[in-house]
């Protein structure tokens, strides 16, 4: 299980503040393997083009000992709403992974894009409507190395809250190059002001 909370804060016409907190649970919930915190400014170009920059603190959970990742990072989101209502955005991220003294203690670039498409239906009252996603990552020295197949429901509260539940399958290289998968419910919630 995964959980996500997100804080976006619009700064002006064309700036904004975007922060979170993720962690990851194994063994059905019960064993906390992964934690980051991640903050960052946003340049709104266009309703269609924005750009940001941030930086993400990463922790993993090693034999039972805390290990640090340095995530400087810059985003390039390309998003478009068609006139029948569907919505499809485009993340393309450039992330430096600075490794910390459990892994090799260089540093590898990391290359992940995510397509987002959320359909014009709306379930109920609520709005709730059905969304998919689909991301890869392409590693220095690894080539792809994970892919990630999300549907979920994005469920909005008031306007400045909303709460994604999705299940994503998750295909991830190891060491070992051999690739694994993992089944995984994530909870995203965020507040936007």
């Amino acid at each position: 299980m995964w959980n996500t909370d997100a804080l976006n804060v619009r700064l002006g016409r064309k700036l904004g503040f975007a922060g979170d907190t993720e962690f990851r649970y194994e063994d059905g919930g019960k064993k906390l393997a992964y934690k980051h915190y991640q903050a960052g400014l946003i340049f709104f170009r266009s309703p269609h083009v924005s750009i940001q920059t941030g930086y993400r603190q990463v922790y993993f959970r090693i034999n039972n000992n805390w290990e640090k990742e340095y995530n400087p990072f810059v985003d390039l989101m390309l998003q478009a709403r068609s006139k029948r209502g569907w919505f499809i955005s485009d993340r393309n991220r450039i992330v430096c992974r600075i490794l910390g003294k459990a892994f090799d203690q260089g540093h590898r670039w990391l290359y992940r894009n995510r397509l987002f498409i959320m359909p014009p239906l709306r379930i109920g009252r609520g709005q709730i409507a059905p969304f998919f996603a689909y991301e890869f990552f392409w590693q220095e020295t690894r080539g792809i190395d994970q892919n990630r197949l999300e549907w979920g429901l994005s469920i909005p509260y008031r306007k400045k809250t909303l709460l994604n539940l999705s299940y994503m399958l998750r295909y991830i290289k190891n060491a070992q190059k051999k690739w694994l998968h993992h089944n995984v419910l994530w909870i995203h919630f965020s507040l936007h002001f």
